[in-house]
């Protein structure tokens, strides 16, 4: 008897547990309301963020990467061979236009100075004699030419000597920054030798590239900013100076270059750079937050509060910034748009504007956006 009771108590016990399963599950997967009933039976309004609709002024940019240069740069190569007599330059340091960078040994270019002056002066008394004789009649012209070219070749030898034993000193062309040398006093360099660089770094250059439908939009003048890896966080500025006629065929590209000023020093040839070039600005452009944007296929809309109710409206879309995205059409400058609390309502609910921010994204002219 004891048995079959035990067998009783515990089938229901089994039967109790899955009915009260189910009857959990069924109240789990129960749609809930949107929202609650008041006591008159209307629907209460459901709490939701607002910010309106801001006016800013959007500047429209287009990014690139570059490579900065030097405005003027040079290698610096003997061009007499011979021995270093003395290095007049310390590596890395500045150098003015006409400065004595290296001296090499110019002795032997010398005595072939002093021997060219001494054959000019035997042919000068020479060609002296010949002239008189000439007009006296006792030479012919022909001798008397010979004469004067005689002359002449000594003269040349004189300046070309000079000019070798002048290239003796390496001296720089233009006011820079010298670069390292692999060499010191003593050794002997050859003709072309690399001796050492010299870079005019203020300004500085950068070149980058730009897509071809935006040529007819960059023009000599316009700034351009951008970022450097050694600096990330400090934006430098310089001016569009020449536009490339030729558009590349491979790239569909044409280059860009700009000049920046470096009165610190600090931006150096070789470095990589982030840049954008402001083409244009979208004046008093209306803009909401970017959280406010609901994406629907290939549209785009958002919940704007309208006499108390959340109402979807379909927006067309601009510009992006920062936090803030442009609307070009569906909505008016201060009305409300719906940012927080969006997965709660649907078109049409009443809502109620728990907060509502005063700003939109970042301060006004600030940032810059990107070119469609």
């Amino acid at each position: 008897m004891k048995r079959n009771f035990l067998k009783i108590f515990i089938l229901v016990v089994i039967i109790a547990g899955a009915a009260g399963g189910y009857f959990y599950r069924m109240k789990m997967t129960a749609p809930m309301p949107p929202v609650a009933a008041g006591p008159a039976g209307q629907k209460m309004a459901m709490p939701v963020d607002a910010a309106p609709v801001e006016g800013k002024d959007l500047s429209v940019t287009v990014d690139a990467v570059g490579t900065l240069s030097a405005s003027e740069s040079a290698e610096i190569r003997a061009e007499v061979a011979g021995t270093v007599t003395a290095v007049n330059f310390s590596e890395g340091s500045p150098a003015k236009k006409g400065d004595s960078l290296i001296e090499i040994d110019g002795s032997l270019i010398k005595a072939e100075l002093m021997k060219a002056e001494a054959t000019y002066n035997v042919r000068k008394t020479t060609f002296r004699r010949s002239d008189k004789l000439k007009s006296s009649g006792y030479i012919s012209s022909q001798d008397w030419e010979q004469s004067q070219a005689s002359l002449q070749e000594a003269q040349a030898d004189i300046e070309s000597a000079r000019i070798r034993l002048d290239k003796t000193k390496v001296r720089a062309p233009f006011d820079g920054q010298a670069g390292l040398r692999n060499f010191s006093a003593g050794d002997y360099v050859q003709v072309g030798q690399l001796l050492t660089t010299l870079d005019a770094v203020d300004p500085v250059k950068i070149t980058f590239s730009i897509p071809e439908k935006n040529y007819g939009d960059i023009k000599a003048g316009q700034k351009v900013s951008f970022f450097v890896d050694a600096w990330p966080s400090e934006a430098f500025t310089g001016e569009v100076y020449a536009v490339s006629p030729r558009i590349d065929q491979s790239t569909r590209n044409f280059d860009v270059k700009a000049t920046i000023p470096n009165a610190d020093g600090r931006l150096h040839p070789g470095m990589f750079a982030r840049l954008n070039i402001v083409i244009s600005v979208h004046k008093d452009a209306l803009v909401v937050p970017e959280q406010a944007i609901i994406p629907q296929g290939d549209d785009s809309f958002v919940f704007v509060v309208r006499e108390g109710k959340a109402v979807l409206q379909k927006v067309g879309v601009g510009q992006r910034q920062k936090g803030i995205v442009e609307v070009t059409s569906g909505l008016a400058k201060g009305e409300p748009v719906v940012v927080a609390g969006i997965m709660k309502i649907q078109d049409g609910m009443p809502v109620m504007v728990m907060g509502q921010t005063g700003r939109s994204g970042p301060d006004k002219n600030s940032g810059a956006g990107t070119a469609p």
